[in-house]
């Protein structure tokens, strides 16, 4: 009996573009934005070689998938999300997206190379489907600036989770306060995050961590040996218009991951 191979995408390891199927020839023409991806384009592949320049990434499979959803899928989610509608924040919810049969597509697209990171909950929410963290859709809730800042990016499709499980604390200072009086049970959180990755199978990934307070306790507490790179993100919370956020962050992921590669002499997977 022969085996089927796993899926696999080619993506470019300096842009993070991805190439078009059947179409290894060349890159798809899509900068992520003018300030982010100047390598993107024919010039790119002619001058480097496509050989030079692609690296194979495996993609996750349904059984993992499934493990991931029966262990973390209260608390946890994927960067993929329905088309915006005639509204900004229209279409956010998971029931349709993440149900394998109504997108049989949906394996394709995720990835356990890139972990997007918040700290905590801030509201009780009403969880009836699998990964709804992240897909809220509540008319006062600013989840639809990240649907906004990596739709159409080599990061759509990462893995989602808060450090902080299960701790509902609607303000940020409560979080401090609650960190600094609890380091051991934040520690615990930490690692109970650092064996999340080890159950996504995601070994040294590129962490995107939305705020300071989660960036700094993973900072502290997490090994370096876990991840790539660790990236601090402007919160989408931040009351700026989507269009500027997605630049920002799109902007900051570039400009840190170039001056990784440029630090230890090799190329951050994207």
């Amino acid at each position: 009996m022969r085996l089927k191979k796993p899926a696999r995408r080619r993506v470019c390891s300096l842009c993070g573009a991805e190439v078009a199927r059947w179409k290894t020839e060349k890159l798809l023409d899509m900068p992520l934005s003018k300030s982010h991806c100047p390598a993107v384009g024919l010039r790119h592949v002619r001058k480097l070689g496509v050989s030079d320049r692609f690296d194979i990434i495996k993609m996750v499979g349904e059984h993992l998938y499934e493990t991931i959803r029966d262990r973390y899928g209260q608390v946890a989610s994927w960067a993929v999300w329905e088309p915006v509608g005639n509204k900004p924040k229209s279409n956010m919810g998971p029931q349709n997206v993440f149900n394998l049969k109504a997108n049989p597509l949906l394996l394709e697209t995720l990835r356990n190379d890139i972990v997007m990171v918040g700290l905590n909950f801030a509201h009780h929410v009403e969880r009836p489907y699998a990964f709804t963290n992240f897909h809220s859709q509540s008319p006062y809730a600013n989840d639809f600036k990240i649907r906004y800042a990596f739709w159409d990016t080599p990061y759509y499709g990462a893995y989602m989770t808060d450090v902080l499980k299960n701790l509902v604390i609607p303000d940020v200072r409560g979080v401090r306060d609650y960190i600094k009086s609890n380091p051991r049970v934040a520690e615990s959180h930490v690692r109970a995050f650092a064996d999340e990755l080890n159950d996504l199978q995601s070994e040294k990934p590129l962490l995107l961590v939305f705020g300071r307070d989660a960036y700094e306790l993973l900072n502290r507490c997490l090994h370096k040996s876990r991840y790539s790179v660790l990236i601090l993100l402007t919160h989408y919370s931040h009351r700026v218009p989507k269009e500027k956020y997605r630049d920002e962050v799109l902007s900051r992921i570039f400009e840190v991951t170039r001056a990784a590669n440029e630090t230890v002499g090799s190329k951050i997977r994207l």
